[in-house]
């Protein structure tokens, strides 16, 4: 097994502990949820592996020495760096996200206008009961299967840089809530721009990252009350990964955390305050946006109910299925053990896993320390400042380890 001796700590508040569920009750409710998780899995495999791996491996086999050279002439522009720290940042070190974030909304809003494209001119032929190409559009009244593949292949990005420059920005957003990382103009105006706004497209909860990520997440480093702990399962069962799955489903929905910042807001007034801003999120992404968005289709561009609905389920739905898997899977990783100290506290070199010599540690995620322990550095800081920490670190994680080989 995965977890220490020691119990994890939990969240400091008044949280009534529910009565446990009769057996039969619990085993219905594993059941349940181990039935979501794979169904998760098989829509993994279904729509997202190839676009995934495919977009993952185009770019390992050669394509970043193109295109690797020319985002860096760019990226490390010293004119673009000056606007971006002038006008748009708050801080300098920020700058680093600035050619990122153009590049990646500008593919979005080309992907999205192509699709929308098609799917208003689909309507528009529809409608002309007399044009040539009625009875085709009348018998394939959906986004092509070939469209559909291609926006999740620009969604995914090439090795993986698309999902994970969206995840990056509304994170580091997320450490910085209320626009922090921007100028005044922006900050009051928008907000976190990547978290509230253009994560829709990713299935990002608008004030996930600044709720739930910030305060259950960082605060407990994968402990019990974490929206994503796991030390309770087993990370070499199948069936474990599945429960997984459903759990970080539920995260990404903004229900768990939800439910965690209620029972916290009567005695936590930052509780409370995450709960009625994850809260307002959750209306904007449940509620807000599919309503507009569907009479947009079908009151204003003539869409037929299906092919909205279906359009909805591919562009707005599929995202965040797609990735609360991938999100479970590397997290089943990253937050595979638990160790605590004689005084309780989590050591770090062992709830958050390091890869070494990495082939593309682009975001500096390798090392998932340095994410929890240095959220305020940029990628290049992130890289290099928890090797600080690991030289007397790795010698607390060999003994650790060598401690239980020999219980064994």
């Amino acid at each position: 097994m995965c977890i220490s001796s020691n119990a994890p700590p939990r969240l400091v508040g008044q949280i009534q502990r529910k009565p446990l569920p009769k057996p039969a009750e619990q085993a219905f409710t594993v059941r349940c949820r181990f039935i979501m998780g794979s169904i998760l899995a098989a829509n993994f495999a279904v729509f997202w592996a190839v676009p995934v791996f495919g977009m993952g491996q185009v770019w390992k086999l050669g394509l970043y020495k193109i295109l690797r050279p020319i985002f860096n002439f760019f990226d490390q522009n010293t004119l673009l760096r000056s606007f971006a720290k002038t006008f748009v940042y708050s801080k300098e070190l920020y700058t680093d996200f600035f050619v990122l974030s153009i590049f990646l909304a500008l593919q979005n809003f080309t992907a999205l206008g192509v699709a929308l494209y098609w799917q208003v001119r689909l309507a528009t032929v529809m409608g002309k009961m007399f044009s040539p190409c009625c009875l085709l559009q009348i018998k394939y009244e959906y986004l092509p299967w070939w469209l559909v593949f291609a926006y999740y292949c620009q969604w995914v990005g090439l090795g993986g840089r698309g999902m994970g420059g969206a995840y990056t920005l509304s994170h580091k957003e997320g450490h910085h809530r209320g626009g922090g990382l921007y100028k005044n103009w922006i900050a009051s105006s928008f907000g976190n721009v990547w978290e509230n706004w253009m994560g829709f497209l990713y299935g990002i909860v608008p004030y996930n990252f600044s709720t739930s990520h910030v305060f259950l997440h960082h605060k407990l480093n994968g402990g019990k009350g974490d929206a994503m702990y796991q030390w309770d399962l087993d990370r070499s069962s199948w069936s474990d990964l599945m429960l997984f799955q459903y759990r970080v489903m539920v995260y990404m929905t903004g229900w768990s955390s939800l439910e965690t910042f209620r029972a916290l807001a009567d005695s936590n007034t930052v509780m409370a305050k995450n709960y009625k801003m994850l809260l307002k999120g959750m209306v904007m992404y449940w509620i807000v946006c599919p309503i507009a968005s569907l009479s947009l289709l079908i009151g204003v561009a003539g869409c037929s109910v299906i092919s909205s609905l279906k359009f909805m389920f591919y562009i707005w739905f599929e995202p965040m299925c797609g990735m609360a898997f991938f999100l479970a899977l590397i997290n089943f990783a990253f937050h595979a053990f638990i160790e605590l100290d004689e005084n309780g506290r989590h050591v770090a070199c062992v709830n958050s896993t390091v890869i070494f010599d990495g082939d593309d540690d682009y975001w500096g995620e390798d090392d998932h320390m340095a994410h929890h322990y240095y959220t305020n550095g940029g990628f290049a800081c992130k890289r290099r400042c928890s090797l600080v920490e690991q030289v007397p670190q790795l010698a607390t994680g060999i003994s650790l380890l060598t401690s239980r080989l020999n219980m064994r």
